[in-house]
């Protein structure tokens, strides 16, 4: 015969990961980040590469295009990661987000892929401040080549630029 209070709270993602690209690191990014405070959408135009199958629970959007949107419509909410199949992909996907950007875009590549991207990112106009925010080479350094421990680096970056939004 006693009472018992009990409190009922949803504790659901606090943010939204948009993965520009379904290839072997956005698989091992998903995986490694499954229990964090991340709502993660894929896009990508390869049926194969972005399935349910790879990305269980996932939401996918197969266009690219429409996956800009989705990501520079919540921009406070989001974190975008491009690591698509192609440099030309990846420019274009950066320069759609450059329109309305998310609190975090890190953009997969080396030094000439950023030097090359940036310049054009320059060229189309594109401010300083809003190139300075991409984090490229994306992750928090090289913990190695394989695309299981890229994946560990970024996912450490997006915990650590999550967490110092959430305080």
């Amino acid at each position: 015969g006693g009472k018992a209070t009990v409190l009922h709270e949803y504790i659901g993602p606090s943010f939204r990961l948009v993965i520009f690209g379904a290839g072997h690191v956005a698989g091992g990014l998903f995986i490694t980040l499954r229990d964090a405070p991340f709502a993660v959408t894929v896009v990508d135009d390869r049926p194969e590469w972005n399935s349910e199958e790879r990305f269980p629970h996932a939401s996918r959007i197969s266009d690219w295009q429409s996956g800009i949107k989705y990501a520079v419509s919540e921009p406070e909410l989001t974190f975008a990661c491009v690591m698509t199949y192609s440099h030309k992909l990846d420019y274009e996907v950066c320069r759609g987000l450059m329109e309305n950007p998310p609190s975090y875009v890190g953009l997969m590549g080396s030094a000439g892929k950023k030097k090359l991207l940036f310049g054009k990112l320059r060229e189309d106009g594109i401010s300083e401040d809003r190139i300075a925010a991409i984090h490229c080479p994306i992750g928090i350094g090289d913990l190695g080549k394989t695309p299981s421990l890229v994946a560990v680096s970024v996912a450490a970056q997006l915990l650590q630029e999550a967490a110092g939004r959430e305080s």
